[in-house]
């Protein structure tokens, strides 16, 4: 969250609070502006990528961190791949059609996902982690796309 609020400091958004729950830390702050968001929203995994840097003296920290970092990366909101998706199309496309592409992106990212979980369960016979994955993401797809998500 360090590289958050690092680059939220540095655009000049003002944080409100911190949360806390069980999927992590959500930091809160004034609404940005979707070039900020996106470069707020990397900014995270990527500090998380560079102890990559740091292996060699912080191994187990070092992995820790670049697991962490490409499970953030994935485009599915609320995830910073999801807000970092959501604010590049913001900048680029029309806003039903930026809509439609995050939507799209993250069913596709979920049930790829799913797949190489019941993939392992079922072909590599790696037992009922897997299919508990593929469960969990099937049933993290909405039925319908929420507004909210792109205001």
């Amino acid at each position: 969250e360090g590289g958050h609020l690092l680059v939220l400091h540095l655009c000049g958004a003002r944080v409100t609070g911190l949360r806390f729950h069980a999927g992590g830390i959500v930091i809160e702050s004034e609404p940005l502006a979707a070039s900020r968001e996106l470069l707020c929203a990397l900014a995270g995994p990527c500090a998380g990528l560079t102890l990559l840097l740091f292996s060699r003296f912080l191994p187990r920290t070092a992995i820790c961190a670049g697991f962490q970092s490409a499970y953030n990366l994935l485009p599915v909101y609320p995830l910073d791949g999801g807000r970092a998706l959501r604010a590049l199309t913001r900048l680029t496309l029309p806003p039903h059609i930026a809509a439609r592409v995050c939507r799209v992106m993250e069913v596709l990212t979920l049930l790829l996902l799913a797949f190489f979980g019941l993939y392992g369960a079922l072909r590599l016979h790696l037992g009922l982690p897997p299919l508990v994955l593929a469960a969990l993401l099937l049933a993290k797809i909405p039925c319908k796309p929420h507004a909210e998500r792109l205001q």
